[in-house]
């Protein structure tokens, strides 16, 4: 069982345990009035908040007009949210492996259980739940009150003591919506429903705003942040560590990862860093495998020190060392020191399509192929074989020499399009399926983040500015679908090193990183809310304005019970939503 998993486990464990208690000191009358028990979800109810409810709400004209647009826009929103998430559910069927979610901690939003939120963003991820919630029950009260709808209570929903919910309770609406409260003031009831979700994307939109004054005074370090270091590579040994910030290689300064692989690339086998608040460290490079594909018995850690009983120390001399007509002669250095052997079919492994070009050509299918030269250039990786096929277009033919079972052959290849692989091989990483370093670092790529954050989407996403948008969300997540190589959780752990403060800001030290990071998950939360909100399902507000929106046009096309109608087409796309959920779930977890 994993950390991550194990925690998640504790958490529902205090969470059993505190619902037990809570139970019996509500069912024994030792809660104070205006709080309940429902397992380990408390209710807090008040009445004060209905005075204010009402000055805010005026001029009611003003909020009516709001509450028109807001409706409108979360119609569609709705729509939205239900195809979104029928296509969710089948994207989750083709591919399950294409799903974030990991663990059964992957799906409780709590910081430090989910292995998207780290424990140092709790304080802010929590001020951004708080602040959605009390925007979404805010416009809902608001809207009752200019729409001459009498609310009777206002309240907050915890799960044991972190915020998990609020409510405004119109007068006369039960857990399924009243229709005989609804009925006559149909557009009354649905402007309530939809300012929830459309205030949080009001106040999402004002969040951003701020974020963006504050971003201009939070700037990526000058160096390198480190991301992350591969165990027993040399950067590790010399004991580089996550968070550190490299400033200068032999005495040549850096400012990000391109310059950094730039300097490397000109130094030799040992090189002398300068750290940010560290002291300098000398790295004795050798050639370490970081990961390796299945067909291969090598395994992370193990370092390659010659070819053909040439020593090498970096990545560029073992790929010059490596030759094309047979195989070489590896003489590896296992984690322990002991040294042996392995013979290496040198090129870019990868398994034959079925069907596709490669396939057509007599290469057996399903098999794996190591390509050695492709239109008579020499390809070791995907970059390689990208140039060679960078000038060729579909249809034509070109000559692939490979490896095929340990025999070198040559295949006449037609290029295939953009549907099937155009070589018909399902490349693997790295030269023959193993990823190699000579240094073992992972830059951390604050430049990147910085842009993201500000609405410039990421490398690799399609530009437009629903993609951005998209980008922006997928911040937590961009490391796990691809995006980038880590998760943005706002500026803790490397994220808080790889920045600093300047300009106006500079008075607040790290208050201005705690300023962006509860920016930034305002931001975030605030469009999740009104997202899953929009979600066309009981007790949600896109489940009232369906049943709602139902009746009224039953009622205008003369139905003979539009209220029961409306009912059901409510009920059951609760239900499909709620399968297509489970499905998500299910096979996300179990497959």
């Amino acid at each position: 069982m994993s950390l991550y998993d194990s925690s998640a486990v504790a958490v529902l464990v205090g969470l059993l345990a505190f619902g037990v208690v809570a139970e019996l000191l509500d069912r024994t009358g030792r809660l104070p009035a205006g709080v309940s028990a429902t397992g380990p979800f408390l209710t807090l109810s008040s009445t004060c908040g209905r005075v204010l409810l009402d000055r805010v709400a005026r001029p009611r004209w003003l909020w009516r007009a709001l509450g028109t647009a807001g409706l409108a826009l979360v119609a569609a929103l709705v729509v939205l949210a239900a195809a979104g998430v029928v296509l969710a559910g089948v994207a989750a069927v083709l591919d399950p492996a294409s799903s974030p979610i990991e663990s059964p901690g992957s799906v409780l939003v709590v910081p430090g259980v989910n292995p998207f939120l780290p424990l140092g963003a709790a304080p802010e991820l929590l001020f951004g739940v708080l602040l959605g919630l009390v925007v979404h029950e805010g416009a809902h009260g608001v809207l009752a009150r200019a729409g001459d709808i009498e609310v009777e209570s206002v309240g907050l929903f915890l799960l044991a003591v972190v915020p998990a919910g609020a409510y405004v309770m119109p007068a006369g609406l039960d857990a399924a919506g009243d229709d005989d409260h609804e009925r006559g003031n149909r557009l009354g009831w649905a402007r309530l429903y939809a300012a929830g979700p459309a205030a949080n994307l009001v106040g999402a939109a004002v969040c951003f705003l701020a974020l963006l004054a504050v971003l201009g005074s939070a700037a990526p370090v000058a160096g390198v942040a480190v991301g992350g270091v591969f165990a027993d590579s040399p950067a590790a040994e010399a004991g580089i560590e996550r968070g550190d910030v490299l400033t200068s290689v032999d005495g040549r300064a850096i400012g990000d990862g391109e310059t950094l692989d730039g300097a490397l690339a000109n130094a030799s086998g040992t090189v002398r860093l300068e750290r940010r608040d560290a002291s300098a460290v000398t790295v004795e490079r050798s050639v370490t495998v970081v990961a390796a594909s299945e067909a291969s018995d090598l395994e992370p850690g193990v370092r390659i020190v010659a070819v053909d009983g040439r020593n090498v120390s970096t990545v560029a001399a073992f790929r010059e060392a490596l030759p094309d007509d047979r195989r070489a002669e590896l003489t590896l250095e296992a984690p322990d020191g002991s040294l042996g052997g392995y013979a290496l079919e040198p090129g870019l492994a990868g398994q034959v399509a079925p069907g596709g070009p490669l396939d057509e050509a007599g290469a057996a299918p399903d098999e794996c192929i190591v390509v050695v030269r492709v239109a008579g250039e020499r390809v070791l990786d995907r970059s390689d074989l990208t140039r060679a096929l960078a000038d060729r277009q579909p249809g034509e033919t070109v000559t692939v020499e490979a490896f095929e079972e340990g025999d070198r052959g040559t295949f006449e290849v037609t290029l295939g399009g953009d549907v099937d692989p155009i070589l018909g091989i399902f490349p693997e990483s790295g030269v023959s399926g193993l990823v190699l370093t000579d240094f073992g670092v992972e830059s951390y790529p604050a430049e990147t983040y910085h842009g993201a954050l500000r609405g410039e989407g990421l490398p690799g996403a399609s530009d437009g500015l629903l993609q951005r948008g998209f980008a922006f969300l997928l911040l937590p997540l961009a490391g796990v679908v691809g995006l980038a190589p880590f998760g943005f959780a706002g500026f803790v752990g490397t994220a808080r090193e790889a920045f600093v403060v300047s300009g106006a800001l500079v008075p607040l030290g790290d208050g201005a990183f705690v300023l962006a990071n509860a920016l930034f998950w305002s931001v975030w939360l605030q469009i999740q809310l009104a997202a899953f909100n929009c979600i066309p399902a009981y007790p949600l507000d896109g489940g009232r304005l369906v049943r709602s929106g139902t009746a009224a046009l039953g009622e205008r096309l003369g139905w003979a019970d539009p209220a029961g109608r409306a009912e059901v087409v409510a009920v059951g796309l609760t239900v499909a939503m709620l399968g297509v959920l489970v499905v998500i779930l299910a096979v996300s977890l179990l497959l």
